[in-house]
């Protein structure tokens, strides 16, 4: 650790002091954002005191401008002179700020009381409105300082193209009152492939959807947070983010259209907040890396019981979106369309009994998937449910052969084997399964 990281180490630990209060929880660190602008009338962010405690994982080279107003919160005059302090050896030792009165004298003239209290009557008709206007205009003054107060950007690139398009006043900085001012990103940032993270989304107060292919491309982009305001996120809002590794959808969103996801090829975790009341098609499709979703337990739609990394419909026991770790519930009915496109990585899954229909592209691309039980309570496969697998046995237990949409099986090995109850291999070939790229040949199971 170097001297600069020991001494902000040491601030840390002053601040700590001061709030008595150690930063450990995302509470923690609002209190002390709170605790900041309402002790300086300035704002520290809390994802600026995030990187700082280094609870979030990007580099963090605080400004000068920063470190000033947390060395004040203390009671130091500057980071400059808590430098200074700590380079001598001198611990800090945080103030006690108390008032004392001062005695009544002895010697004080008889009171009278009615004077007294008719001179009170007449400074407080006087006073009391003066005070109330000088309080509301100290609040708008101080509200307009915090609102006025820059940015702190820890991506150069995103906070260059917000300068670039939302700078109203032309200083150089975006401000907290600018960037609740925008209404539309207007494609801003589809197609970037420079930047990486931007947490500060959040500041964008007054955006009530990320529209259609709004971040698709941007493919380096690591970390982002929505902002409270969003309601629904588009088609494909974040198509190709291919570097973005968890996602947090929260509990103001109400709707996420199809292939909001897409191709996000390393995202691990999602959790789907409690304001979620629809999901569309192949919502998380070719998200191969993706070992973890959870919806929160206070969703009434969607859940994801019993920990099985699944979004299911609550009301149908449809299971909507899934992932190579996903455990299929008994009590799931079918497969939505896309549910598990693009698991690159599915080895295993188990189909248990009670579903009777699989979605379009529901395991399409599934590489890894080299063979597949078929519930017997199965009634329909629809368009390419399996497209491009590289199954060498399907194994169906349905004794009535499923209604098969097209190119079911497209793309499969020429030696694949089809296994069926027995006693029906005729119904199976003349409901066309045969059609489909059996080379291995149709045969009937032996018990």
């Amino acid at each position: 650790m170097d001297t600069q990281d020991t001494v902000i180490a040491q601030l840390r630990e002053a601040i700590e002091t001061v709030a008595d209060r150690k930063m450990r929880t995302p509470k923690d660190f609002d209190f002390l954002s709170d605790a900041i602008f309402e002790k300086l009338h300035q704002k520290v962010s809390t994802t600026t005191l995030k990187r700082l405690w280094g609870y979030l994982s990007e580099p963090v080279t605080p400004r000068t401008s920063t470190l000033d107003l947390l060395a004040q919160f203390i009671g130091v005059e500057s980071w400059e002179v808590f430098q200074q302090q700590a380079q001598k050896g001198k611990a800090f030792v945080p103030k006690e700020e108390s008032k004392h009165l001062e005695p009544a004298s002895h010697h004080e003239a008889p009171y009278n009381h009615d004077a007294s209290h008719s001179k009170m009557l007449r400074f407080a008709f006087i006073a009391l409105p003066i005070l109330a206007i000088i309080a509301l205009v100290a609040f708008f003054l101080h509200t307009s300082s915090a609102d006025d107060a820059p940015i702190d950007f820890a991506d150069p690139a995103v906070k260059a193209l917000c300068v670039a398009h939302w700078d109203t006043n032309g200083d150089g900085e975006l401000s907290l009152k600018e960037a609740a001012h925008v209404t539309h990103l207007d494609s801003v940032f589809r197609g970037d492939t420079t930047i990486i993270s931007f947490n500060e989304f959040e500041c964008f107060t007054r955006l009530e959807a990320i529209e259609e292919k709004e971040f698709q491309g941007c493919k380096n982009l690591q970390s982002i947070h929505i902002p409270p305001s969003i309601k629904i996120i588009r088609h494909n809002a974040f198509e190709y983010c291919q570097s973005l590794i968890h996602m947090d959808i929260p509990a103001n969103v109400e709707v996420c259209q199809s292939s909001v996801f897409y191709d996000c090829e390393n995202l691990q975790s999602i959790h789907v907040g409690k304001g979620i009341r629809a999901i569309g098609e192949s919502f998380l499709a070719t998200c191969p890396n993706l070992v973890s979703i959870e919806v929160s337990e206070e969703n009434s739609v969607f859940d994801s019981r019993n920990h099985c990394n699944a979004i299911m419909e609550t009301a149908t026991n449809r299971l909507i979106a899934g992932c190579q770790t996903t455990v299929v519930p008994q009590e799931t009915t079918a497969l939505a369309y896309g549910a598990f496109e693009g698991c690159w990585l599915m080895k295993h899954i188990h189909l248990p009994e009670g579903i009777t229909s699989i979605g379009i592209y529901a395991f399409n691309w599934n590489v890894s998937l080299t063979s597949i039980e078929l519930p017997g309570t199965l009634t329909m496969i629809e368009n390419n449910a399996f497209d491009c697998c590289k199954f060498m046995s399907v194994v169906s237990h349905a004794t009535t052969p499923p209604t098969l949409g097209t190119n079911v099986f497209r793309g499969i090995p020429n030696d694949c084997v089809l296994t069926v109850p027995q006693g029906t291999r005729a119904a199976y070939i003349a409901a066309g399964w045969t059609k489909e790229v059996f080379g291995g040949g149709v045969v009937e199971a032996t018990e």
